[in-house]
């Protein structure tokens, strides 16, 4: 049976600088498409454990978030998590560690960058300590360029709106636009929500609480935004068949449901977001297809669905838990959890027509194992991810793909 929670792989400037390990370290594994250079390897002390999605700058610096450690006297007893710059030399520099509280506590979700160089995420836990639920109920944060972090948002209630773990998106204003897993209200306060943060005042208003049932519940994943205002996301739950469900919501909060996951051989359970390829999104989920174990699908802008790729054929990828990004000729690009020619995750590449080429599979070792966030792409076609774990200390890496 399912369960109503977050899955568990995914719920001052500190100038530290910490060489990597193994930067830069090609790992050559055997019938592999193409080469992984491990770029860093987590210790599991202060710089973190278990990293979250990367974004880059311009420059080439990559930034993230790590769920865990980094103070191990804060509130939660693998460390409340850190944010993180890798330059292009494989230097890793802490630009805060978490220490619950006040401060926020388990980050997760990738960054977003501005033009500015500011960087915006949330917290899982931490801010109001008194909000309903004894860790905190989330925040939402801002780093400037120089590692500054100010605290935007604390959720006040665990009733209202709480544990935003997907991150959050900004439009051409500097308003921030974000989902919490939890909340939504007395009618059903763990369904969750879908909430703007305006950039003057700090104004927060939730945009739509989900209830349950065929409305959805349980949005994980952050949410896509079109260029009329348009915001599009999925629900873990819910749905005509219980197997989640993809949404929309127009400028003024008025909800549509695009689909309802479930009906076999369609995919269930949603926990990524989706991705535009000009009118159509995509997107995957972890369960369902036709081996049960994960699908890649196409929407079209009524909700049509398409299934371009059911995983769990030998030595395919299996539970595509990141969300997809695509190139400019329409391929989408992934990761799987676990699968691969030695059963600890894979990168992937599928075509417009649905056809899957593995570009790498873990090894579990050096290379790390476990890829539970998407990947970036790079105007040279390199692709950027990290993995929960393995390295060279077994806490996650950040790894890069040439083509």
């Amino acid at each position: 049976m399912k369960q109503n929670s977050i899955p568990q792989t995914h719920l001052s400037i500190c100038k530290l600088a910490l060489a990597a390990s193994l930067a830069f370290a090609a790992v050559c594994v055997p019938a592999q498409a193409q080469t992984l250079t491990t770029l860093y390897s987590f210790t599991g002390g202060p710089d973190g454990t278990q990293p979250n999605g990367l974004v880059r700058d311009s420059g080439g610096n990559l930034y993230g978030t790590a769920r865990y450690a980094g103070d191990l006297d804060c509130s939660e007893k693998q460390g409340c998590g850190t944010a993180f710059k890798l330059n292009q030399t494989g230097t890793l520099t802490l630009l805060h560690t978490f220490v619950g509280g006040a401060d926020g506590a388990l980050p997760e979700g990738a960054l977003v960058l501005d033009a500015a160089g500011d960087l915006f995420g949330t917290t899982v836990y931490g801010g109001n300590i008194y909000c309903g639920n004894s860790g905190g109920c989330g925040t939402v944060f801002k780093l400037n360029a120089a590692g500054k972090k100010t605290i935007l948002y604390a959720f006040p209630s665990s009733l209202e709106a709480s544990l935003p773990g997907g991150g959050v998106i900004e439009d051409a204003n500097g308003n921030l636009y974000g989902t919490t897993a939890w909340g939504g209200g007395a009618s059903c306060s763990n369904c969750g929500t879908v909430f703007k943060l305006r950039a003057t005042g700090g104004t927060f208003t939730i945009l739509h609480a989900f209830t349950g049932g065929t409305d959805g519940q349980l949005p994980y994943a952050g949410l896509l935004r079109d260029a009329a205002g348009n915001l599009f996301g999925t629900t873990y739950l819910g749905g005509a068949f219980n197997g989640g469900t993809a949404f929309k919501l127009n400028s003024a909060g008025k909800e549509t449901l695009l689909h309802s996951f479930g009906s076999s051989p369609d995919g269930i359970d949603p926990i990524a977001g989706l991705v535009a390829n000009g009118a159509d999104l995509y997107g995957c989920t972890p369960n369902g297809g036709v081996y049960s174990v994960g699908a890649v699908y196409k929407l079209d802008k009524s909700g049509n669905e398409t299934l371009l790729h059911s995983f769990g054929a030998p030595t395919d990828g299996v539970q595509p838990q990141g969300a997809l990004i695509h190139d400019a000729s329409g391929n989408l690009y992934g990761t799987t959890y676990s699968g691969g020619a030695f059963g600890y995750g894979t990168v992937f590449k599928i075509d417009a027509t649905g056809n899957e080429t593995i570009l790498y599979s873990f090894g579990g070792g050096a290379d790390g194992l476990g890829p539970d966030s998407g990947v970036i792409l790079d105007a040279a076609g390199n692709l950027y991810g990290t993995t929960l774990s393995g390295g060279a200390f077994n806490n996650g890496t950040i790894f890069k793909i040439a083509p």
